[in-house]
Formats: C-alpha cells, structure tokens, sequence
C-alpha cells in the first residue's frame, strides 16, 4: 500500500521536473566596478542546476577586475552572455 507522504514526494518531483523544462530564465546582472562580489554572485548562479537560463551581464565601464571575471566565467559556462 502506498504511502500519502510517498506520494506526494513523487508528485512534487514531478511538477518540479515540468516547471523547470517549462519555464526559461534571464537574470540580468548590472556590472560597475563590482570585483569583491561579482565572483560569488557569478559562481551561485551558474551552480544552479536550471538548463533553460542565460545570465545577462551588462559591463557599464567597470575599471577594475569586473570584465576579466566575467570572461573567465563566460569560459567555463556558455549560459553566460556579455
């Protein structure tokens, strides 16, 4: 006999797993002069386990580390545009 609980676990994966390939996420990301945080705030969001996403980073001049940080990332992860 099943379980309530075991159920709606399973469902809830479920409907989990169908927002995700439903839905298409753009954040967008505004770059100025950010070096002490753009590392992490770019790291935790190309952690997440979401396929259907483009990060948008928008340089608006940065002078210092910012654009070097943001072409590393966009290395490592093509969901990242500039």
């Amino acid at each position: 006999m099943w379980n309530v609980f075991k159920v709606i676990k399973i469902l809830k994966k479920q409907i989990n797993k169908l927002f995700i390939n439903f839905f298409e996420l753009f954040p967008i990301v505004q770059v100025f002069n950010p070096e002490k945080f753009l590392y992490l705030c770019l790291k935790i969001m190309t952690e997440q386990s979401l396929s259907n996403v483009e990060i948008i980073c928008i340089d608006d001049g940065s002078i210092d580390n910012s654009s070097k940080i943001l072409t590393e990332f966009k290395k490592i992860d093509n969901r990242l545009k500039l």
